[in-house]
């Protein structure tokens, strides 16, 4: 559980109490999504009771969005959180008469019975408005008088619905306390929500066997229908197993067997990026900066780092601890990494690895609600069956940066989170299809993390230790074994006539990867180099796996989208040492701009890496293609001619630079340039095998004994190796009586395969 000062809670306080900033008209979505459900439930029998669930990650804004829903309707709001949270909106005084521990579930429905009752009625007799009313139970300072009243009205009402000893004679009970026709509200619209936040401890509780939301959500049902009232359970807990589940494990009866519906969750809240201003574009050495990379993501961070005007918020450093926690599912890290010295587990390494790796989690997996529930994973869609939820994570800095500083924590073992990552595929948590594109990212991340030590060793008091811009050259030596490196280190110093500078020292930023499913324009890699991340290219992206963005000018210049180039990478995962049949076409050709689509002819320098990670045989090569006709030599002959004239401080745009050393502007763009350019510009480079003899960054910093019992566990190579391979294997389950069964059926699985 993550704790705050009282200075803290105050910073937090005035965080959340910010104005609501609404630039997609979420709060209107919500509205009427809310009304569309009670109009429903009033309509038709279809529903089984009136509520809904508010489902998504930590810091997305939840709480803050029914605040705001709040001041237009008539909202009753109680925060459930442990008594023990110092988290905001804080524990409403209510709670501990909500969560007692009742002596019947008889006892348990009339209270919830009673509470509604007791708010309405007090509703009634209210003459403020919506923004009134929610202050007067919200506030700390009267909150308390506000739900000691609620509780007397609770103690005078509870006794006349004990007895009633039937439903329908508890429903009739109940009508003379829900008279809102006082209640003035919007035509159409719910008259009263009543909002349970932190609503997972109604899930933790049991009362004769059966959860207190089991009870609550019988309450509800003996409701009348027009009385205007409608519910909403909201936490970040809020597993779609507990709130809303799947029609065949619900324990009501009446939901399981005459298939009455479950309002679908909102769970859709297009928050992120909220407090960034796109109009303002920082130079790449202001990105660095925590004050700007931190208003990324979700609103939460940017809120912490700036609360209001008049407030100072938590420095970056702080920021990032609390990042640091909520990423191990809301744990002081100081004591988990102390604890996971004895084992990591699987959703804890997906969780920390989610924010820079772009990890498919199965959707049907039970890892997929849990990584939303306790460990900052968005949620993008739920099946109307709720058995599939898909998660992701937004290209979030703050938490990549988060990511980053766990990963290379001297008390955590990096090769222990791999071991898990291999785990997850093996379980069928992860998508295994993609297995050499995910072991080559990790494989950067590695190379970036290394360079990053290197060039900026010492203490952690910034907020953006792994989030600052280094060259390639720097980069490239961290990836890259000496011997490997040598092959292209003439062509690193190549002067680049366009801006002046040699193309090893363009600048390159990425903290974590991002999937996309477009071809990155030049655009795009601008804001991604601002933002520091790498495109993970989309599923059937023609010649190329991975982009990363570089930069060939200076930090404190305005980003000049004409300096932009790129490193192109191509994964392949063969366990054989045979290249491939369009090899070398598939390292320089088919791994160039103009087949990639971004660009037809490059202007400057750019890497393609060809990356054969199973290779048997370790190999390293320069591949060259050329393509020798009159057309091609010509078009040679002019591009170097420029260049040779060209001087670094003309200012030129590329276009009037392409134009130049084109020798017929007025003509489509011909096979013969685009060859030309590609050749004179691209430096490619092909990798076999994953060894520390082809990648630096898997050499053990300290060696391994060779008599330790676990010395292939230990092994950076072979941890990488392991995840290059793994594949799904039933026999890998959590219960060791049916694993045997598995087991056994498995092995008559393979023999018959054989035979």
């Amino acid at each position: 559980m993550i704790n705050f000062t009282k200075e803290e809670e105050e910073v937090v306080r005035k965080a959340f109490d910010r104005a609501f900033q609404d630039p997609s008209d979420l709060s209107e979505r919500f509205t009427l999504f809310i009304n569309k459900c009670m109009h429903e439930y009033e309509t038709t029998k279809d529903y089984y009771a009136p509520y809904t669930t508010l489902i998504q990650a930590s810091g997305t804004g939840k709480s803050k969005l029914l605040m705001n829903f709040a001041e237009n309707i008539m909202t009753v709001y109680c925060c459930l959180r442990n008594s023990k949270s110092s988290g905001y909106p804080s524990r409403s005084h209510i709670a501990k008469t909500l969560l007692d521990e009742f002596d019947n579930e008889r006892k348990a429905i009339v209270t919830y019975l009673a509470y509604i009752c007791a708010c309405f009625q007090k509703l009634q007799e209210f003459n403020g408005s919506c923004k009134e009313w929610i202050n007067e139970h919200t506030n700390n300072n009267s909150q308390e008088d506000f739900w000691k009243d609620i509780e007397r009205r609770m103690a005078n009402i509870m006794p006349d619905l004990m007895k009633n000893t039937t439903d329908n004679m508890m429903a009739e009970g109940i009508n003379k306390y829900l008279d809102g026709q006082k209640i003035i509200t919007q035509v159409g619209s719910v008259k009263c929500l009543f909002a349970f936040d932190e609503a997972r401890t109604l899930v933790n509780q049991k009362v004769e066997g059966e959860t207190l939301f089991y009870y609550v959500r019988r309450a509800l049902k003996l409701l009348p229908k027009n009385v205007g009232i409608f519910t909403i359970f909201t936490d970040t807990h809020s597993n779609i197993s507990n709130f809303s589940p799947v029609y065949y494990l619900d324990p009501s009866k009446r939901v399981a067997e005459k298939g009455s519906r479950l309002f679908e969750p909102f769970y859709l809240l297009d928050t992120v990026d909220m407090n960034t201003d796109f109009k303002q574009v920082p130079t790449l050495e202001e990105s660095e900066d925590p004050q700007h990379f931190f208003r990324y993501g979700r609103p939460l961070w940017g809120a912490l780092l700036s609360p209001s005007s008049e407030a100072e918020g938590f420095k970056p450093e702080r920021v990032i601890e609390l990042a640091i926690d909520k990423l191990i599912g809301g744990k002081s890290f100081i004591h988990w990494k102390k604890e996971s010295q004895n084992k990591i587990s699987i959703i804890e390494a997906l969780a920390i690895f989610g924010p820079r790796l772009c990890i498919d989690i199965v959707p049907q997996s039970r890892h997929a609600s849990h990584l939303i529930a306790g460990y900052m994973h968005l949620c993008l869609n739920i099946s109307e069956d709720r058995e599939c939820v898909i998660t992701s994570m937004p290209t979030e800095p703050v938490l990549a940066e988060a990511s980053a500083r766990i990963m290379n924590d001297p008390n955590v073992r990096f090769t222990e989170l791999i071991n898990q990552l291999s785990s997850a595929h093996k379980k069928g948590v992860v998508e295994a299809g993609y297995r050499g594109e995910l072991t080559a990212r990790l494989l950067l991340l590695k190379a970036w993390d290394n360079c990053i030590q290197k060039k900026h060793p010492g203490s952690r008091d910034v907020g953006n230790d792994y989030s600052r811009f280094v060259t390639i050259n720097e980069f490239l030596k961290s990836l890259l074994a000496d011997n490997v490196y040598k092959k292209i280190e003439d062509h690193l110093k190549m002067q680049v006539k366009f801006t002046g500078m040699k193309f090893g020292e363009a600048y390159i930023k990425f903290t974590h990867f991002i999937n996309v499913t477009y071809t990155p324009e030049r655009k795009n890699l601008g804001d991604a180099l601002i933002r520091g991340v790498a495109f993970s290219c989309k599923r059937n992206q023609r010649g190329v796996d991975i982009i990363i963005p570089i930069y060939m000018g200076t930090l404190h210049e305005n980003l000049n989208e004409d300096r932009i180039s790129y490193i192109l990478i191509q994964v392949k995962n063969w366990s054989t040492d045979n290249k491939g049949d369009d090899y070398p076409l598939s390292a320089t050709a088919k791994l160039s701009p103009a087949y990639i689509d971004i660009e037809k002819l490059p202007h400057m320098p750019f890497l393609s890496l060809y990356l054969q990670l199973g290779a048997i045989t370790e190999f390293v090569d320069v591949p060259t293609e050329f393509i020798q006709t009159r057309q091609v030599t010509s078009c040679k002959r002019k591009i170097e001619n420029v260049l040779e004239e060209y001087q670094a401080g003309d200012i030129k745009t590329r276009g009037e630079f392409v134009k130049k050393i084109r020798i017929d502007d007025n003509q489509d763009i011909s096979d013969a340039e685009i060859t030309a350019f590609r050749e004179h510009f691209q430096t490619p480079l092909a990798l076999f095998g994953l060894s520390p003899n082809i990648y630096s960054c898997l050499e053990q910093l300290t060696p391994i004994p060779a008599t330790s019992p676990s010395t292939i566990a230990s092994d950076l190579t072979s941890n990488f190796k392991q995840l290059l391979t793994a594949w799904v294997d039933p026999t890998l389950g959590e219960h060791p009586e049916e694993t045997k069964i598995i087991k056994r059926i498995y092995l008559l699985f393979l023999t018959c395969n054989i035979i």
